[in-house]
């Protein structure tokens, strides 16, 4: 935990879905998360999911929005969701190589010094319980991985199932629209009580939701805050007065 803090404390950005390359975000690929290490980041966040035939692989969904705007590919209606080696042999807006996540896997115990975020999105709990089992055993030839996977979800039931899964150590709770938030984390005084009980260290939420009132009585409540996404770097400083870290597709990390 103390290595995970100091990381945190040195760095001011978050590569978001790997990091952007040229001109592209969302790639999630083996070229944006070699260009964004090689370029000082240490914090990754990625979009995992599950293939057709159910193996996990990096990418933000399989929704027509994703294919054209992300994917730079054809999108089939009637199976958007594709086969794993259907996705692995594709190219990404046609030059960038998929990642399944074994793949992420070996690249963080080649690189001992970095973390990574996971994202699923907001699942039920067993949907949740489904992805992280799978997390684990793509980790099991070296369950130290695990020590630097940030985890989580947006419910206390994906909670719930993460925990089922393993005992991570490292966990995150995002901070919803209000209208969108149990009653049981509704405020931002029992979502920390919910957070302390559940041995939850972070929390990450979007630049609109975000205030400095908020991310201040979060950092007074030794909650570590993250903000997702910025490009822009006058807006990214004004929002690290009060958050720990902000997710960025092209911000360079010493900035």
């Amino acid at each position: 935990m103390m290595r995970y803090k100091n990381t945190v404390e040195q760095q001011n950005y978050v590569a978001h879905a790997l990091g952007g390359i040229d001109e592209f975000a969302y790639t999630n690929s083996i070229e944006a998360l070699e260009n964004s290490y090689n370029n000082g980041f240490r914090i990754f966040e990625a979009d995992v999911k599950l293939t057709s035939d159910k193996k996990l692989v990096l990418v933000h969904g399989w929704t027509k929005k994703d294919y054209k705007q992300r994917l730079g590919l054809e999108y089939d209606e009637e199976n958007p969701i594709m086969d794993y080696n259907t996705y692995m042999s594709s190219k990404i807006q046609g030059k960038y190589t998929p990642l399944s996540f074994k793949d992420l896997a070996d690249f963080i115990k080649e690189h001992k010094d970095m973390y990574v975020m996971i994202d699923i999105g907001n699942k039920s709990y067993e949907e949740t319980k489904e992805i992280y089992s799978k997390i684990v055993e793509d980790c099991s030839s070296d369950s130290k991985i695990l020590s630097r996977l940030i985890v989580g979800g947006h419910t206390t039931d994906m909670i719930k199932a993460v925990k089922e899964c393993y005992d991570f150590k490292l966990i995150n709770l995002y901070w919803a629209a209000e209208d969108k938030r149990e009653e049981k984390i509704k405020t931002e005084e029992k979502f920390v009580k919910y957070c302390e009980e559940n041995g939850i260290n972070s929390l990450s939420t979007s630049t609109d939701r975000f205030t400095d009132e908020f991310g201040e009585f979060m950092q007074k409540n030794d909650m570590i805050v993250y903000v997702f996404t910025e490009n822009d770097e006058n807006n990214a400083k004004n929002l690290l007065k009060n958050a720990d870290l902000v997710g960025t597709d092209f911000i360079k990390v010493n900035t």
